[in-house]
């Protein structure tokens, strides 16, 4: 019997409370479960509960104006134009590397977690140390830099960026369109493999009940509800949905938009939503993601809202999530929605950006409620046949052991060549 692989897996998102970190954790724990390797984390992580904020860092905020916060978070940030944010982050990460290398050492290969702020890291890791690497990509960054987020990225993290793709063995992505843009940046296609998000369908069981209550603790009771969960980024088109939802309001009373979470865009939302003057709707905040079926569950539809960039690359996990608990699904058309959504019998997709049939395929769900139902239960039997976590790390593992012994045989033909 062969023995476990020994990985060196740096990712750190592990222990964020971002989205990245809570699929990160997921993904962990299935592969964790499974006998063929050994993961050995960076930063050191085991799987507990991520606490909230505690009350010491609320009462903190209390006294720190938001715009002061905003500017250190943006000066502190390992992804920041000033240099002290990166350079900490950077300093912290290599302790925390070489400190795993010299208790763990040896490893059988790398698997590494792409982010912007570690490239300088990663780059310097990958030269220093002669292992089979894969890379798992969880957006490409430079694409979403100038397409989706506008935000800051050096030329010297942009190169970093395209030499870890060529120096990886093997790059996983989580969407087709995202190999794409990859591929359109010169990548091998063939070292390139799509392993979209996968769901933890025991948290994802459907549970009315839960469901009622949140409906009448919000004064939802016997109303229509549309709901959306998730960040609120730009890769997400609010802007769509609110304008759609300010005509749907003017021809159906009983219908409310109920939208879970918060982001870097959600107070300017809120604000629109003002200006709007929309009526029906109501903004929840930010839940822990246990609570997250239960709001599904108060809902009738399920949005999944995206800009014509973002839908091109994301792996929508909520689009999955509202699927999992038998709830149809209103979406934006690209990448990845068609092979969740069948049109018209698991939900309905509009074209990116398009207020009118936006409004128009909310409208013919909430004038054919059972309908609209039926659709929810054919849409949660195809997702069951969608990739669980169990399932998406079996299939790494599969991938990262056919990486190894092909990199030890070239190394062996190598060997061979230098001593004939």
């Amino acid at each position: 019997m062969k023995r476990p692989l020994r990985i060196l897996y740096y990712n750190t998102f592990l222990p964020m409370n971002a989205p990245e970190g809570m699929v990160s954790r997921q993904f962990l724990a299935a592969a964790q479960a499974l006998e063929g390797w050994s993961l050995t984390t960076v930063p050191s992580f085991k799987l507990t509960r991520v606490p909230s904020e505690g009350a010491k860092s609320r009462r903190h905020k209390q006294f720190v104006p938001a715009s002061l916060r905003k500017s250190m978070r943006t000066f502190l940030s390992p992804i920041s134009p000033y240099p002290v944010g990166p350079y900490f982050h950077a300093k912290k990460m290599r302790a925390q590397l070489a400190e795993t290398i010299q208790q763990n050492d040896p490893f059988d290969m790398m698997f590494l977690h792409l982010s912007q702020g570690d490239l300088a890291v990663l780059i310097e890791l990958v030269e220093q140390i002669d292992l089979p690497l894969v890379l798992r990509v969880p957006a490409p960054l430079a694409y979403e830099a100038d397409e989706v987020l506008h935000r800051y990225m050096s030329k010297a993290d942009r190169q970093r960026e395209l030499t870890l793709y060529q120096k990886a063995d093997t790059i996983l992505v989580i969407s087709e369109g995202m190999k794409q843009i990859l591929c359109a940046q010169g990548v091998p296609a063939e070292k390139i493999f799509v392993y979209p998000n996968g769901l933890d369908f025991s948290a994802f069981t459907v549970d009315e009940a839960k469901g009622a209550e949140i409906r009448h603790e919000l004064g939802l009771d016997d109303r229509f509800v549309v709901g959306y969960v998730g960040s609120f980024w730009p890769g997400n088109d609010m802007m769509t949905l609110l304008q759609a939802w300010q005509r749907i309001e003017a021809v159906e009373e009983m219908a409310d938009l109920l939208l879970v979470g918060d982001g870097a865009l959600a107070a300017q939302y809120r604000e629109i939503s003002d200006e709007l003057q929309l009526k029906n709707c109501h903004w929840v905040g930010r839940v822990p993601h246990t609570e997250v079926p239960n709001y599904i569950a108060a809902m009738n539809v399920g949005i999944g809202p995206y800009t014509q960039k973002a839908v091109n690359f994301v792996s929508p996990l909520k689009v999955m999530e509202y699927a999992a608990l038998g709830r149809p699904v209103v979406a934006t058309d690209g990448g990845q929605i068609k092979e969740i959504i069948e049109d018209g019998k698991t939900g309905y997709i509009y074209n990116p950006h398009d207020v009118d049939q936006l409004v128009d395929r909310i409208l013919m769900l909430i004038s054919k409620p059972g309908n609209a139902k039926e659709m929810g239960l054919k849409g949660r039997e195809w997702i069951e046949t969608w990739y669980s976590w169990d399932k998406i790390a079996q299939d790494v593992l599969d991938l990262c052991q056919s990486v190894v012994e092909q990199k030890s045989g070239s190394n062996q033909k190598r060997l061979r060549e230098l001593t004939n």
